[in-house]
């Protein structure tokens, strides 16, 4: 009896904070619906090798008649440890994983099958219920380890949704998880590695919650609430340079060739704008066709001739754009700087006409 309360006490925690996440998590419209069904996965499995531990802890002092059952327990503990880094990577990912991304843990699921019949492999419980270490003990640990070099090596735009920030935070998860399990290993302190697994995994879910609110959901740029939430925090604290910036011509884009090839103008324009700026400049989406930037630590004629590198670009594949900008230093209101930036946006709207071919944007934009 004291052995089962012992578990309850290690485990409740953690076990109920899944349970309430998995609510959360059924009860929330506005997240992705293919990343909603990974975590509900990885929570659900996580709550089950909660139960699986628990239940071999408690076999573990039940008596030798248990051994086979034991077995059992090992090999789910064991084959199921990498595949919550797999599907991390997975959520970050945003794409489908190549087939190369399963072989380790089929692999690591074979082998640590086989060692439920054969001795010395990754573990081995004796006919007296004894635990003993395989030569491939740490064959699991190192599948997780090959899944964080994949984070870690994985191309991204560090612009968009802020993935910096979240490649960050799923490399400190995916560390927790490698670290929990070492003291499992170096110190038998059981209970460890899926209690740290089940807290990581729910932090990192209200995580990717937060971005989807300060996210624009077609474009993947900061959106209108981040931006209008930055310039109150700026407003009479820091200088910056704001411009505002709109695209030329969209409405006849989206009148005479559809809303779908208006999306796709807009993802388009974003990804070279997150490209180009540098990393003191964020873009936020703040309208329809309609953009700003806030860039600090430059100069204005810096901004200005970054800004006129990306219409430069975009102008060799038939789109345009007009743009104010304005440089607000914290003694003033910066409400005053977006207003002057939209008079000279709109005088540059008025006064530039470029001979560009929609038509031949339509195509590029079809490719």
């Amino acid at each position: 009896m004291e052995k089962i309360v012992s578990i309850v006490q290690a485990n409740v925690v953690c076990f109920t904070a899944l349970f309430l996440a998995i609510t959360f998590l059924s009860l929330n419209p506005l997240f992705n619906k293919t990343k909603n069904r990974l975590f509900l996965f990885v929570f659900v499995l996580n709550i089950l090798m909660i139960l699986v531990t628990s239940l071999d802890a408690y076999l573990e002092v039940a008596g030798p008649q248990f051994y086979i059952l034991r077995r059992i327990t090992s090999f789910l503990n064991f084959a199921c440890g990498p595949i919550i880094p797999l599907v991390l990577c997975r959520i970050f990912d945003d794409k489908k994983m190549h087939t190369y991304a399963y072989i380790p843990i089929i692999i690591n699921i074979f082998v640590c099958f086989s060692s439920i019949f054969f001795e010395n492999i990754v573990f081995h419980i004796s006919v007296n219920n004894k635990y003993d270490r395989g030569v491939l003990f740490l064959l699991p640990m190192l599948i997780s380890c090959f899944y964080m070099i994949m984070l870690i090596v994985k191309p991204v735009n560090h612009r968009l949704n802020n993935k910096h920030i979240e490649r960050i935070f799923v490399f400190f998860v995916l560390t927790l998880i490698l670290f929990s399990a070492f003291l499992e290993v170096a110190f038998k302190m059981k209970f460890m590695n899926w209690n740290f697994s089940g807290m990581s995994l729910i932090l990192y879910y209200l995580l990717l919650n937060i971005q989807v609110n300060i996210t624009d959901q077609l474009t993947g740029c900061a959106n209108r609430r981040l931006y209008d939430s930055t310039l109150n925090d700026m407003n009479h604290h820091d200088n910056c340079i704001l411009v505002l910036v709109d695209i030329n011509n969209f409405k006849q884009i989206n009148d005479t060739y559809g809303h779908d090839i208006g999306d796709k103008c807009l993802v388009y324009f974003t990804t070279i704008f997150t490209t180009m700026l540098t990393k003191n400049s964020t873009f936020y989406r703040i309208g329809g066709d309609e953009f700003m930037v806030i860039a600090k630590k430059q100069t204005i004629e810096s901004v200005t001739n970054e800004i006129e590198e990306i219409r430069n670009f975009l102008n060799k594949n038939n789109l345009d754009f007009a743009y104010g900008i304005e440089s607000y230093h914290r003694s003033f209101d910066i409400l005053d700087a977006q207003i002057e930036a939209d008079k000279k946006m709109y005088l540059d709207k008025n006064t530039r006409k470029p001979n560009l071919d929609l038509h031949l944007l339509i195509e590029f934009l079809n490719e």
